[in-house]
């Protein structure tokens, strides 16, 4: 009774140790206790007191088999796969048909990538347990990642003959037709997945997902608005509705002000906690999807003000204004602010800033598809077109991103050379039930170098949208910052580039560069142009928001400085976005990931 009240605590891991101090009084010398106390303790996260306890049983009984079992997992957790692969096959040596050892071994050797081992080690399994469904749907998923669909397909009809309304293996038939193109099938799966649990969000998800491949758009975006419902937090399924909205409704869609109240809400909250950065984004992703929504647009505005940044606020208030019934009080404010702005670079050049075409740099997003993806088909090629979509934003950087997948890099670069884009960057990503890992991969589109790579991994709420939020910002603030002359009066120049972009009164040092003459460099992330093809020096006097002014000076003999050349700082521009960085990594719990796939696998295989 001891241990049977152990077992039901579950994942309240405390409480778990305390019945196993009671049971050890009455039960001594158990393996199976001491066992128990280990996975308490990996579930505690002290891996090193994890150990012990199954090291300390293996000590007194060298063939427990759960015992192997705790320190592989603790194997998987420190990283070490083949520590894992041997403490597996301590245990099989001792039991030759243990149908935990041989799918753990299968799995483990498949991520090791020793297709051979994982075969053999499925196919004992096939053959030791026949009548398990369990085996058949672990031995289809394994025939997903080797590209074998139709075998595949056969292995996980097998295991739902042998046991009706296995979901698990439902859900992957259905993920098994998606990716065979089979989608009619797929969204009937799915529908009776949903006959059987209407509150099933995956299947929601994935019907969803069908429906847009067979241009059912409105089918789709229904489908998706039902399954959050269910799942609200499900970034990737919100992601993949906004994003198919974005491309196929209309402004005035009345559907786009709902979607776009779920972020004015998390701004709202974001604020009362003082995470301004957070907030920023949410106001900012409210307006994306629903331009015309006035109360993201003003909270937007305040904070831009509170920033700093007086006429990004008038220019967002100007916008309320010319979408007509406004109150007194922001007309007023309208006004106010026009006359104490007055005298401000764009008034004195007549010039609107915010109309500026600003972006300097082309980059190219591209993916390998994924052999197989247990929580969210196609969510790598979503986190790619949401990629694209933070870059919309972007007052420097085109993104890139088609929807075709390159299968490697050799085709990512020679699609890149083709549209001659800047860079290029390789997208992989993964997903646990509560981690996310990604991976960018940043390569010269003019000579296939690699420039930089970036590797972020995010747990909790947000985990998705932060960490792509991240390699956005990590791609933009890497990118060297110049602008460019948009107006001159004899020696005064205007040059479209100020405080939003991170200058500052001690950059004044400027080179001036003949346009058209600067090119990507040859290694790492730069520009670079011959000395011949340097005009002046331009020297900062007034600094705005999104333009300053200065006056030049010409190199040699002749004035050849004109509008379109650049202007390059000779230092280093440090841009407010590293700084959001810092306070974007301080508030986001960042870890290495914990529980990977892998684990998730291994532990959901019944003894």
């Amino acid at each position: 009774n001891c241990i049977k009240f152990v077992l039901a605590s579950g994942s309240e891991y405390e409480l778990s140790l305390e019945n196993l101090d009671l049971a050890s009084k009455y039960l001594r010398n158990r393996s199976d206790l001491e066992n128990l106390r280990g996975f308490c303790y990996i579930g505690l996260g002290d891996l090193l007191e994890a150990e012990k306890y199954f090291s300390a049983v293996l000590q007194s009984f060298p063939n427990d088999i759960d015992a192997r079992f705790g320190l592989a997992e603790l194997n998987i957790l420190k990283g070490r796969v083949s520590g894992a692969e041997k403490e597996y096959k301590q245990a099989l040596s001792r039991q030759n048909t243990n149908k935990k050892a041989l799918l753990s071994l299968a799995l483990v050797s498949d991520e090791l990538g020793n297709q051979n081992a994982t075969n053999t080690y499925i196919n004992q399994a096939l053959k030791y347990h026949s009548g398990n469904p369990e085996v058949y749907y672990f031995a289809a998923y394994l025939s997903v990642k080797q590209g074998d669909l139709e075998q595949a397909e056969s292995r996980i009809r097998t295991a739902i003959h042998l046991k009706e309304n296995y979901d698990e293996a439902y859900k992957l038939l259905a993920d098994i037709l998606y990716k065979s193109n089979r989608f009619e099938e797929c969204i009937e799966i799915c529908k009776y997945r949903i006959t059987l649990n209407r509150d099933e969000s995956s299947a929601w998800y994935l019907r969803g997902l069908a429906s847009k491949a067979l241009n059912n758009i409105e089918d789709a975006l229904t489908y998706w608005e039902t399954g959050l419902s269910i799942e609200p937090n499900d970034e990737i399924m919100r992601s993949a509705l906004e994003l198919l909205a974005l491309e196929y409704t209309d402004i005035e869609d009345s559907r786009r002000e709902v979607w776009a109240e779920y972020h004015l809400e998390k701004a709202k909250d974001y604020e009362k906690k003082f995470y301004s950065v957070q907030a920023r984004y949410e106001y900012r992703r409210a307006l994306r999807i629903n331009p015309r929504n006035t109360e993201a647009r003003l909270a937007y505005a305040e904070l831009l003000l509170s920033d700093g940044y007086k006429e990004s606020y008038l220019s967002q208030l100007n916008f309320v204004v010319s979408e007509g019934n406004v109150s007194q009080k922001i007309l007023d404010t309208v006004e106010g602010y026009n006359s104490l702005l007055s005298n401000t670079l764009s008034v004195q050049w007549d010039v609107n800033p915010f109309y500026l075409k600003k972006k300097r740099g082309n980059i190219g997003i591209y993916f390998a598809e994924p052999s197989a993806e247990l929580y969210h088909m196609d969510s790598t090629k979503i986190a790619v077109e949401y990629l694209k979509d933070l870059f919309v934003s972007s007052d420097t950087i085109n993104g890139f991103a088609d929807g075709t997948n390159a299968k490697n890099y050799t085709s990512a670069f020679a699609d890149a050379r083709k549209n001659n884009y800047d860079y290029f960057c390789l997208i992989s990503f993964s997903e646990s039930d509560r981690e996310v890992s990604a991976t960018l991969s940043m390569y010269s589109g003019r000579t296939g170098k690699e420039a930089s790579e970036w590797k972020v991994y995010r747990t909790g709420n947000d985990r998705f949208v932060s960490a792509f939020r991240y390699l956005q910002q990590k791609v933009e603030t890497s990118l060297p910052t110049y602008g460019k002359i948009i107006d001159r009066k004899n020696s005064d120049v205007l040059v479209d580039i100020g405080k939003k972009d991170g200058l500052t009164e001690n950059t004044t040092n400027w080179l001036i560069v003949k346009k058209d003459s600067i090119k990507t460099a040859d290694n790492g992330i730069g520009i670079s142009f011959s000395e011949e093809n340097i005009l002046g020096n331009f020297s900062v006097e007034s600094i705005g928001e999104e333009i300053s002014d200065g006056r030049i000076a010409q190199k040699g003999l002749y004035d050849k400085i004109n509008v379109g050349d650049y202007v390059i700082p000779v230092v280093e521009v440090v841009t407010p976005l590293e700084e959001e960085n810092l306070e974007e990594e301080a508030k986001t719990v960042s870890v290495e990931v914990t529980e990977p796939a892998l684990l998730q696998l291994l532990r959901n295989i019944r003894n």
